[in-house]
């Protein structure tokens, strides 16, 4: 039996990591579920208080053990990915002390190992399924550096070109992830190194443009106007997805 590790992430969708072991009996298989803004008081199994319910992390925690002393050295997505996957401070970084946005450069350092490169070396198979958001290597229509321009929400990339810079450069045998986040563009899934869609859209050319006065889903009084999209979620950029990208089943794609 080979060894697997899977990595999850979440935030506004969570990854998954995934190993698998050569040999069950030496080596277990580990799903790591990583999920980033979040603290110890949003599960209902660590806090009676919690205003969410979340039995499924709750029966793990009671099967298992609770490590409570773990810190992040910063409360924001790119910092804490990159601490669980380096084993570094992120602001020992030049450019993972922050979040980033879509189209920044990979945040890893070239040749840095990871906890998938490392058991990758053991005889792990690896996979990362979900949102990355440490920064790929996009190719451009103009050979230049990426561009996105804010206002149109366009940019200079060619996303039917190999992306470089994912988790498969960084010690995982596969990865199915979305690049940046979901209020973040570019909008789309990545699988290895290509585009599932690179049949690109405007978000706006699907999603109608949200009111000035309908900011917040908890606004109910606006919860009947067609022209109000709640679930794009609280907050949205503007930008390119795929035409196929919904953000309402993006969970359900990437489980």
């Amino acid at each position: 039996m080979r060894r697997s590790f899977y990595l999850v992430f979440f935030s506004i969708f969570t990854t998954f990591f995934f190993l698998q072991p050569i040999s069950a009996q030496q080596f277990p298989n580990i799903v790591f579920i990583f999920a980033d803004d979040m603290g110890y008081g949003d599960v209902s199994g660590l806090n009676p208080l919690a205003r969410t319910k979340t039995p499924a992390i709750d029966k793990l925690i009671g099967g298992g053990i609770t490590f409570s002393e773990a810190h992040a050295s910063a409360s924001v997505c790119t910092p804490s990915r990159y601490g669980l996957l380096t084993g570094r401070y992120a602001f020992r970084s030049q450019n993972a002390a922050n979040g980033i946005g879509g189209f920044t450069k990979p945040v890893i350092e070239p040749e840095r190992e990871t906890l998938a490169s490392v058991l990758k070396k053991a005889g792990y198979k690896t996979a990362c399924i979900g949102k990355w958001h440490l920064g790929v290597g996009w190719q451009t229509k103009d050979g230049k550096e990426p561009q996105f321009d804010a206002k149109t929400g366009y940019s200079s990339v060619d996303f039917s070109k190999k992306v470089t810079g994912g988790p498969n450069d960084f010690g995982f045998d596969y990865s199915f992830i979305h690049p940046a986040s979901l209020d973040i563009p570019p909008y789309l899934f990545l699988r290895n190194h290509e585009a599932v869609d690179p049949d690109m859209i405007l978000t706006t050319d699907y999603y109608p443009t949200r009111q000035e006065n309908t900011v917040f889903a908890w606004d109910k009084k606006h919860s009947n106007e067609e022209a109000v999209y709640w679930e794009k979620g609280v907050w949205w950029r503007q930008g390119e997805m795929s035409r196929s990208f919904r953000v309402e089943s993006c969970l359900s794609e990437i489980v």
